[in-house]
């Protein structure tokens, strides 16, 4: 046999929806109240990515992450990278890339370099801080999902967790 249960009504969400609909705008209003503020931080407190931020700069984990920033920069650690689509892809049937998609891959990797900031990048067309004449093939390392993306690793000036990177 079944176990007995109790009433809908002695339930504690039966309690709850019946008090927020007999007292809707209490509720409406005690939400705007915890809203409000949550916004105005939301919209004030700066966002970073730079995890050892907020710790404190005893830690052994912090002064590595400083050793590191130090002995390589942070933007050797945390390059930016681009991603550009083409929907017609950069390679043709048999793998090479195609002569338009080279042309273009060409032009994206000198458009990078023009960037005031960007110390050096790694991708198609491009090595350190010139445009190269690499092999197709070479190229072709940073292409992917079917030839239609092309990406590119970015080395800039800044560290990546200030407002100029």
């Amino acid at each position: 046999t079944p176990a007995p249960t109790k009433p809908i009504e002695t339930t504690g969400f039966y309690r709850v929806s019946h008090f927020s609909v007999r007292r809707r705008y209490l509720v409406i209003a005690l939400v705007a109240v915890l809203a409000i503020p949550a916004i105005a931080v939301a919209l004030t407190v700066p966002t970073t990515y730079d995890v050892t931020q907020g710790l404190p700069s005893s830690l052994p984990s912090v002064q590595a992450q400083q050793q590191l920033d130090s002995a390589f920069g942070s933007n050797q650690l945390y390059p930016t990278y681009v991603l550009v689509q083409d929907p017609s892809g950069y390679l043709l049937p048999n793998g090479q890339i195609s002569p338009a998609g080279a042309a273009q891959l060409n032009a994206t990797a000198t458009h990078i370099l023009t960037f005031s900031g960007v110390k050096s990048a790694i991708g198609p067309y491009v090595s350190g801080n010139r445009t190269t004449s690499a092999t197709k093939s070479a190229a072709a390392t940073f292409i992917f999902d079917n030839g239609t993306w092309a990406y590119w690793a970015v080395f800039t000036n800044y560290n990546p967790f200030t407002n100029p990177a």
